[in-house]
């Protein structure tokens, strides 16, 4: 028998009048054109009982409070009661929209009740409860009376009001539902601030700038007035003022912070720079053990600002068939001989995740305690590797000792490179001399430096191609009312014009050493390694002896650059104003300057950082989803 709903509006007195409106009860028609098809279904003696079909559940009414009160419209069986034949009004369903009828039993029963039903009192009777709830009923006479009675029972009124709750839980979700998604909005609005304040840090730290006021005279949450402009805070929370200036939203939610939870303090700006360094670290060994899986180590030393010996720690590896260098650290040193370095090195290592078994080679400056053949950082090294793990002396350390030695011997030389370091010194002892020369030239003359090799080609360079304006000059002051500045201009210009005379033919057979020249440092069997490298890749295992030798020939560093360079950076964050800051700190902030690739994808999605804030220990907000 199959059952076709309508909808049908419920109305009701006022304890149904909010579900009125969302309830959808249901109209049930069936094919039944006489009363002998309807009687026979109806249950008789003869037939299974209304108990028996209640334990076997055949019930034709609602099972669920997510289906609507079933209220079939047939021709209703007639049964005689009192002397009449009397039978259900589908009427009713208008006047109590809660009944639901059940044409199995021939019985109505509470929708509301039902499904909610009520304990039973003591003021309550087996058969009252079960008359509307369990049992059905069917006295049609009396009928309207109990209706009225059970609308009215402070146990049907609890069923509309459970049922109304039910509705609105539908709706929202339960209460621990919506205590979670409470919860979640409020982890993201957390997070959403946390993400502005990370990008601040990471701006300060990869811009080499201070990030604290050099001396705390008052702070964010001490100050009820802030932001305020006559007191400076330090770049990270002058940043943090000009972002709420400028986004209304952070600054919204920014005042919104709890004032012990404002995520600003110098614990926090540690933590949250300790947490991207910790994840540039991560990174940059992932890529060594999924690219080449094995590295080199360069490694050189400097003194910092507050007179501490720094060892920077770089390595070299192979990362989808490009060449990696990248910085790790810094490593303060008490002591320095080869057993102390190494064993730095070697905790250094440990705690950075890299296997000291997969370095191939080592780059080093000449010093004796790093290079020495017996009992220097090199051999230990190469021991505790347990392979070949040659050592290769810094190429740009050998340049540049072989150019010293050159300026030493050939006296042409040392005495072209002292004539410009003497130009130097002559414009810079005073302003109106550097003027002059900077007005002539748009230039700055390069000062010299023995170990920078480079500041020296600058210098040549720039004589080279300013030659004539330098001597403009020089002819200038040369006519000066100061004797001393005459006789020094005098002096310059007369070593010139004596040393181009007379060493003309040398410094012509100095021109075949051009470094532009076709021969000069060919790269082509470099690039064809490359190349060779790509296709042996592509062929996977079949040929991976030989990506290793391919690997282990480009792996191998050919200069302690990168760590020289890291020096650079090292000087910039130090300075006099920062030099009492600790070494842990100085190794974060270095890190994210010199790694830009990676500290600039932590730029553009924080979330990594926040969630490695979140677990180094126990927050006050919540950030982790």
């Amino acid at each position: 028998m199959k059952r076709f709903l309508i909808p049908n509006k419920l109305k009701s007195n006022d304890v149904t009048e909010n579900v009125s409106s969302v309830l959808d009860p249901s109209k049930i028609y069936f094919p039944c054109t006489s009363t002998t098809v309807v009687e026979s279904i109806k249950p008789d003696s003869k037939q299974t009982n209304s108990d028996e079909l209640l334990k076997l559940n055949v019930l034709d009414s609602s099972s669920t409070c997510d289906e609507s009160a079933v209220q079939p419209v047939i021709n209703f069986p007639r049964t005689v009661i009192s002397g009449k034949h009397r039978c259900f009004q589908s009427s009713w369903y208008s006047k109590y929209p809660w009944l639901e009828y059940s044409i199995t039993l021939n019985a109505v029963f509470c929708y509301y009740c039902r499904h909610f039903p009520p304990h039973l009192t003591v003021s309550q009777s087996h058969t009252e409860k079960d008359a509307l709830i369990n049992r059905g009923y069917s006295d049609w006479k009396n009928i309207s009376n109990l209706t009225k009675k059970h609308e009215n029972t402070s146990s049907h009124k609890n069923a509309v009001i459970k049922y109304n709750s039910w509705l609105s839980t539908k709706k929202t979700g339960s209460v621990s539902s919506q205590i979670n998604q409470q919860v979640k909005d409020q982890i993201i609005n957390n997070r959403e601030t946390l993400t502005s304040i990370i990008r601040c840090i990471l701006y300060c730290s990869r811009q080499d700038i201070g990030i604290r006021e050099h001396k705390k005279i008052n702070s964010t949450e001490d100050n009820p007035n802030w932001p305020c402009h006559d007191v400076n805070e330090g770049n990270f929370l002058e940043m943090i003022k000009l972002l709420s200036l400028e986004n209304e939203n952070f600054k919204t939610n920014f005042k919104s912070l709890p004032k012990n939870s404002k995520y600003t303090s110098p614990d926090i700006q540690n933590d949250l720079i300790k947490a991207a360094s910790n994840l540039t670290l991560r990174k940059i060994v992932k890529e060594v053990n999924l690219g080449s899986n094995i590295f080199s180590l360069i490694v050189d030393e400097a003194r910092d600002k507050s007179k501490i010996e720094q060892m920077s720690v770089c390595i070299r590896y192979v990362y989808d068939s490009k060449i990696k260098e990248r910085f790790l650290g810094f490593i303060e040193l008490n002591e320095l001989n080869a057993q102390a370095l190494c064993n730095g090195l070697i905790l250094f290592l440990n705690n950075t995740g890299l296997d000291i078994g997969k370095c191939v080679s080592q780059s080093y400056d000449g010093a004796s305690v790093m290079s020495g053949e017996f009992s220097s950082v090199q051999t230990k090294i190469r021991t505790l590797a347990k392979n070949p793990c040659p050592y290769i002396h810094c190429h740009a350390h050998r340049l540049n000792l072989v150019l010293v030695n050159v300026t030493q011997n050939v006296q042409e030389v040392g005495e072209i490179i002292g004539l410009l370091e003497a130009v130097f010194a002559f414009q810079s002892v005073s302003t109106l001399r550097h003027y002059a020369f900077f007005q002539e030239t748009n230039f700055k003359i390069s000062q010299h430096c023995d170990t920078r090799w480079v500041s020296k080609y600058k210098s040549i360079q720039f004589f080279k191609t300013h030659f004539g304006s330098i001597l403009k000059v020089l002819n200038t002051f040369k006519e000066s009312s100061k004797k001393r500045e005459a006789a020094e201009a005098k002096g310059l210009i007369l070593q010139f014009a004596k040393q181009f005379d007379e060493n003309g033919e040398f410094y012509a057979v100095l021109g075949v050493l051009d470094q532009t020249s076709k021969e000069f440092l060919d790269c082509e069997t470099l690039s064809g390694l490359f190349e060779l490298l790509n296709e042996v890749q592509s062929y996977k295992v079949g040929f991976e002896e030989l990506k290793k030798v391919i690997e282990l020939i480009v792996v191998a560093p050919v200069s302690s650059a990168s760590a020289e360079r890291s020096f650079s950076t090292m000087r910039r964050v130090k300075t006099y104003l920062r030099s009492t800051m600790k070494s842990s700190r100085l190794n974060n902030f270095t890190l994210l300057s010199i790694e830009r690739e990676i500290s600039g994808q932590f730029m553009d999605n924080p979330s990594a950082v926040i969630d490695e804030f979140a677990v180094m220990k126990k927050r006050r907000l919540e950030f982790l989803l």
